[in-house]
């Protein structure tokens, strides 16, 4: 296709003059000339529009199949829809790169812009220069290393064309709500590293700051927590909404009938997300009704005891984490070094430069707490008095979050790692994160059906009457040990947490009809439902593979399925860039097989450009269960069909939660701006 505008020029020129916009916010927020730093929100909206016009001039690039681009030539071609001609502008590492660039961008100008700022301009400005600082360094990588409006010396003839894997709605939505997620996690680092910088504390009091913090900084500005929260909560909406689509994805297009698999790549996405609900947890033990009702244990100096100290520190220690597994999440995908149907196939070079980056933030940001912890620590913090508080179970919680986090970090690096060191390529199974997560899982649910207990005027156990509970718990664990050595401890451990997944369930309820408690409520509920429907869909899955003629018809587990047509549609049929088999597959209850059936249409599809072939399931969705089909390559010569034929229980529930989890993280973030 032809144009008028030059795409690629102009949104080369659009990326350069950004990354001199990031060095004036960074300039603007960092030094308080006041003509510069007045214009602060109007040069981070700039650098967002300049973004987006960036953004937009690639898109029109993959819209126009402008093949004398570099990017554009290896990730679309003419014959591809629309929609995919679009999507695939984010398809790939450059163009993933720049969408990644536009949402911070977007987030430092709401940021700037938004009304809270005003109860913090010092702090905020810090932290948009913080911001301005990460998109230098991102943003003069893409320029570099990693331009997505590069030029081919002679314009290709024909397109390579896009991923056939990532032709689909699930992955035209899926990264750029991720990415929404990710890059939202950059505010609540970005305020912390603020606070670090200006010695800003959480609630600052004149008797609790030192002498040598600059007195313009005392007691005025709000928390740094309390600026944070409402973006962490919206960001972590994002994020889980963002992991979500890529899972419901994987269970569509893959055929494995799955919903996540502990693909390194899965599990980068999912780093962030812990290490953000660790923090989120933190941040609201900070606020506990309990620290403005008791004074906060001091030593004979008037400081803090050792111990508080560090726990009042640890949101930054969170943050800085949080945006630190961010961006090797970034690096992961963008490597090459791993295989995975989501990952960017790149070469390790470029992706060295991306874990320079990465640690060059994460120890430079690292080397400033440890500077300024002291000053950090000066925050108060609830008082453990009793290890049946609310805020000891809060507590609790962030640290099975961020020991879970670790855990998963732990298995995606060590075989990156012992490829490293020894040149030979090895595999962390499955089985390892199920035995080390689940444990963790069964804990994180204990406390989600204890808090509401605790949260009562009067908690009806008391440590002198828990002590009456030692024999019966201890026979209980006897009795688990021996029945794991029976029937395996997954399925004792699935059970348990399908009782506490119901507990949590009943629990939440009635609560969330109350305003004060929706948000708490609405998360905890959606957790009980995820549980329950976790365990379904992976311990009571049903699997089955069959071989059908046309008009056959077999009886399999409770259904009899029948392959009511097979037919071979041609590429170029009804404008698709694919030849496909296509079956219809009958569904009836075997005991009534004369029922109205449950019709099924799954495909196997070859796309000619790419040269490879996938295979669409078909589902249909019930409360109760999931029924899936997925077919295989039609045997010409016996003529039958090889048919995959699943009944996956719960798994719904697992889609509810995550609706609920989303809603409540919205509402949590609504309330928690209403309140600055």
């Amino acid at each position: 296709m032809t144009s008028f505008v030059d795409f690629g020029d102009l949104g080369q020129t659009l990326l350069q003059l950004s990354l001199c916009l990031a060095g004036l916010q960074l300039l603007a927020g960092s030094l308080y000339w006041q003509r510069l730093n007045n214009f602060l929100p109007e040069i981070a909206g700039l650098n967002a529009i300049t973004l987006a016009l960036s953004m937009a001039s690639l898109i029109a690039a993959y819209v126009n199949v402008d093949l004398s681009l570099v990017n554009v030539a290896q990730n679309t071609n003419a014959n591809a829809p629309l929609l995919y001609r679009i999507t695939g502008a984010w398809g790939n590492h450059e163009g993933s790169l720049l969408l990644w660039l536009l949402w911070m961008g977007l987030y430092a100008a709401a940021l700037a812009w938004h009304p809270a700022q005003r109860l913090a301009p010092k702090l905020t400005g810090r932290a948009l220069a913080v911001l301005g600082g990460l998109q230098i360094l991102l943003t003069g990588y893409a320029l570099i290393l990693s331009n997505p409006f590069w030029r081919l010396p002679i314009a290709a003839k024909a397109g390579a064309g896009l991923n056939p894997l990532l032709q689909d709605i699930g992955l035209a939505i899926h990264p750029p709500v991720l990415y929404l997620g990710l890059t939202g996690l950059c505010i609540a680092f970005a305020l912390s590293i603020a606070a670090l910088l200006g010695n800003h504390c959480s609630q600052p009091t004149a008797a609790a700051i030192p002498p040598t913090i600059p007195s313009d900084t005392r007691a005025q500005e709000p928390a740094w927590t309390s600026l944070a929260r409402p973006w962490l909560l919206l960001s972590w909406g994002w994020l889980t909404l963002g992991i979500a689509l890529g899972s419901w994805w994987a269970y569509r297009e893959l055929g494995w009938g799955g919903w996540w698999f502990w693909d390194p790549v899965e599990n980068a996405a999912l780093i962030p997300w812990l290490f953000a609900s660790a923090l989120m947890h933190a941040l609201n033990l900070q606020r506990q009704p309990e620290q403005s009702q008791n004074q906060v244990p001091q030593d004979g100096m008037g400081n803090q005891s050792v111990q508080e100290a560090a726990w009042a520190s640890a949101p930054h220690l969170l943050a800085i984490f949080t945006l630190g597994s961010t961006l090797l999440a970034m690096f992961l995908v963008r490597s090459g070094l791993l295989t995975s149907v989501h990952a960017f196939a790149l070469d390790p070079a470029r992706g060295s430069v991306l874990l320079a980056i990465t640690a060059i933030v994460t120890l430079a940001s690292l080397a400033l707490f440890a500077a300024r912890a002291p000053v950090a620590a000066t925050a108060p913090v609830a008082p453990q008095t009793s290890w049946l508080s609310p805020s000891a179970w809060l507590l609790f919680g962030y640290l099975i979050f961020a020991l879970t986090a670790v855990t998963v970090l732990l298995g995606t690096a060590y075989p990156l790692l012992h490829q490293t060191v020894t040149d030979s390529p090895m595999a962390v199974a499955g089985d390892f994160y199920q035995q080390m997560v689940v444990p963790l899982l069964l804990l994180l649910l204990g406390g989600v059906v204890g808090l509401p207990i605790l949260m009562r005027p009067a908690p009806p156990l008391a440590p002198k009457r828990l002590s009456r509970y030692r024999l019966p718990a201890l026979a209980l664990l006897i009795l688990a040990s021996v029945l794991n050595l029976w029937i395996g401890w997954h399925w004792i451990a699935g059970g348990v947490i399908v009782a506490l997944g119901g507990l949590a369930i009943i629990q939440n309820w009635a609560p969330i009809w109350r305003p004060q408690r929706r948000v708490m409520a609405l998360a905890h509920l959606a957790a009980g439902l995820a549980a329950i429907g976790m365990v379904g869909a992976s311990l009571w899955q049903q699997s089955y593979i069959v071989k059908l003629a046309p008009g056959a018809n077999m009886v399999v587990g409770s259904y009899q399925l029948t392959l009511q047509q097979l037919r071979e549609i041609p590429i170029g049929q009804n404008g698709a860039n694919y030849s496909t088999w296509q079956a219809v597959v009958a569904i009836r209850p075997a005991h009534n097989p004369s029922s109205p059936p449950i019709l099924l249409t799954s495909e196997k599809r070859h796309y000619a450009v790419e040269d490879m072939v996938t295979s669409e399931a078909a589902i249909n969705y019930g409360l109760w269960r999931d029924l899936y089909v997925v077919i295989g390559q039609p045997d010409i010569a016996a003529g039958t069909l090889s048919i995959k034929f699943m009944i996956n229980p719960l798994i719904g529930w697992l889609w509810a939660a995550v609706v609920l989890a989303t809603l409540a993280a919205w509402l949590g973030a609504i309330r928690s701006w209403q309140s600055l």
